[in-house]
């Protein structure tokens, strides 16, 4: 029931993933560029090998896991092939850690990640210790505060300790977005700008709402998107998950894979 939830907050109480295709991979490697990103510095991390747990195929179990408290799903067709096709997928799931308490939207998503854990897939939680530092404005109509390195690290460690009262932790790696986001030259962020347009940004309901109010939109907050579309590049990974506020963040991500 989300008549007692504030607008601000129902996108976060509804989960949507999207996912790519699977190519075959027991190993995450480093991802591979278009013709237009090739040029990118390559971001700097250690490949991991999937734990080859017993992937379930259980048709009934996939249908329910795809529908239930699922707002939207991107390809569903296909995904519900690789899903039934017995291979291990990779899953990510990023977030900023801007205090140090979940709230009930993010038991959703967690709860969903869950469920495909059960099916046997692996699971990579991106923590944004550097998209933090700038902050998604994606349902905010006001600027959002800065929030300083030591408190990302001090919230950081209470979010671990609550994610993963649902989320199981072996089959869970934590990353950092650091990682790859701090090496990037600034050619490499002039390239990523390039794939997308002002209109698109504004097009976004807090960015129009605060544009139209004459309220001030740093061009800090235009690059969020392009830092989380490249978490997406960084990992190579099969599905993403995120609140329907994320959609346009989460679709970066893709096309800057494609």
């Amino acid at each position: 029931n989300l008549g007692n939830v504030s607008p601000n907050h129902r996108g976060e109480l509804i989960t949507k993933f999207l996912h790519k295709r699977w190519f075959g991979k027991q190993f995450i490697t480093e991802p591979s560029f278009s013709t237009s990103n090739k040029h990118l510095s390559k971001p700097v991390f250690n490949a991991y090998n999937i734990n080859m747990i017993k992937v379930s195929t259980d048709k009934q179990k996939i249908e329910e896991v795809l529908t239930r408290c699922v707002h939207e799903t991107f390809t569903k067709e296909e995904l519900y092939k690789k899903l039934t096709s017995g291979k291990q997928l990779h899953l990510k799931l990023g977030t900023d850690v801007t205090g140090p308490m979940l709230h009930l939207g993010h038991s959703v998503v967690h709860r969903k990640i869950r469920d495909f854990q059960e099916l046997g897939h692996k699971v990579t939680l991106i923590i944004g210790d550097f998209t933090t530092l700038i902050g998604d404005h994606s349902d905010k109509v006001d600027m959002r505060s800065e929030v300083s390195e030591s408190e990302i690290k001090k919230n950081e460690e209470t979010y671990k300790e609550q994610f993963f009262k649902t989320v199981l932790k072996d089959q869970t790696e934590i990353r950092h977005n650091s990682e790859w986001l701090e090496p990037l030259n600034f050619n490499d962020v002039i390239r990523l700008a390039k794939q997308f347009s002002i209109q698109q940004i504004l097009e976004r309901e807090a960015f129009m709402l605060r544009y139209k109010s004459q309220k001030p939109i740093m061009l800090d907050e235009f690059l969020y998107p392009l830092m989380q579309g490249y978490d997406s590049v960084a990992l190579n990974c099969d599905i993403e998950f995120g609140g329907t506020d994320q959609t346009f963040n989460l679709l970066a991500g893709r096309k800057l894979m494609s």
